[in-house]
């Protein structure tokens, strides 16, 4: 199990404002990864949980902002991902605290999110923003 996730270029997608959210996203994550036992410490790992839902929400609402100002055209296949991303992020909110399983299904599912989403999807972003005008990386 994965107890800490580090930002690093090869997570970059080249455009300022994303890359601040995605290694702000991942500072948030790391503090939820960190609780050693969610039984002991259910109200930290309840907080925890409920602010990275909230700063994914605000995250997702920048990004798909963006791409639609861009005609980025996997806009659609983002937001189903992103909706996705937070639809089980909120359903371990609604389980009982008092499993270990919860824990680890997030440990899971952020672990999967890292790989499929900001490896693969986020950096079909990024190959997008290397060939638009200078200013689509700023923008």
């Amino acid at each position: 199990m994965i107890r800490s996730i580090t930002f690093s270029d090869h997570l970059t997608i080249g455009h300022e404002a994303i890359d601040s959210q995605h290694q702000e996203w991942i500072e948030v994550a790391n503090q939820l990864l960190r609780i050693d036992d969610p039984v002991e410490d259910c109200e930290a790992f309840s907080a925890a949980l409920l602010h990275l839902i909230r700063y994914t929400r605000h995250h997702f609402a920048t990004e798909e902002g963006l791409m639609e100002q861009w005609a980025y055209p996997r806009v659609e296949a983002q937001r189903q991902a992103h909706a996705r991303i937070l639809a089980d992020l909120s359903a371990s909110l609604d389980e009982d605290r008092s499993s270990c399983e919860v824990a680890q299904k997030i440990h899971e599912m952020l672990e999967r999110w890292i790989i499929e989403h900001l490896l693969q999807e986020d950096l079909l972003l990024r190959d997008f923003l290397a060939q638009r005008p200078g200013d689509a990386a700023e923008a």
